[in-house]
């Protein structure tokens, strides 16, 4: 018959539970009648959990400690941030944007946007009745880092000439309001970016109801 073993599996056991295997040993071992002279003594187990037992509450108190350092530095990097914030836009409101002024304060002075050139065509024009009588929803897909939509109308049939303003909008849809009932009307719209245009869309037809 095999003999039987006391095992220990450190390597999977947390410090807490090292803690527990330590205490319980100490106690089963204590006053035991079969290993009367344990080695190493319980004396120097128990000093050496005694000394682990310290050091993880040391750690624990540092940490403890470190978080409320580290809460309090997030709270005085935040005020100075949004006091630094409010102090940048009193140097913008008083330097009525005079980049000269600006970098007198030792401010960074922000690059000014490059317009956007090579505008893309707008694409997904399309059209639905509106609310009221005469009225077109028109709405199409966004075009990215632009300023504004120009949007076209046209009686049927249109021509290179027929076609007129109907809106300058700064989203990707608008409503055409006091369409005649009965008329086909043509549109088309395009992107714009400071002075460059992007191409037309595909025109779509709709007829006012």
């Amino acid at each position: 018959m095999a003999k039987a073993k006391a095992k220990l599996g450190l390597k999977d056991l947390t410090l807490l539970e090292l803690l527990e295997l330590a205490l319980t040993l100490i106690n089963g071992l204590t006053g035991n009648a079969d290993f009367t002279t344990p080695d190493p003594a319980l004396s120097v187990i128990t000093a050496l959990r005694n000394a682990l037992q310290a050091a993880l509450t040391a750690r624990n108190d540092a940490q403890t400690s470190l978080n409320n350092k580290n809460d309090l530095l997030k709270t005085a990097r935040k005020a100075l941030e949004d006091a630094l914030t409010s102090l940048v836009e009193y140097i913008n409101k008083q330097s009525n944007g005079d980049a000269a002024k600006i970098a007198s304060t030792g401010a960074a002075v922000a690059a000014t946007p490059a317009p956007v050139t090579n505008v893309e065509q707008v694409s997904g024009l399309a059209g639905s009745d509106g609310d009221d009588d005469g009225d077109i929803n028109l709405m199409w897909n966004r075009v990215k880092k632009i300023i504004h939509y120009e949007l076209q109308q046209s009686t049927d049939p249109f021509t290179a000439t027929s076609w007129h303003l109907v809106a300058a909008a700064t989203k990707s849809s608008e409503t055409v309001s006091g369409l005649t009932l009965g008329t086909k009307n043509w549109f088309r719209v395009r992107a714009v970016s400071g002075s460059d245009k992007g191409p037309w869309s595909e025109p779509i037809m709709r007829i006012a109801t």
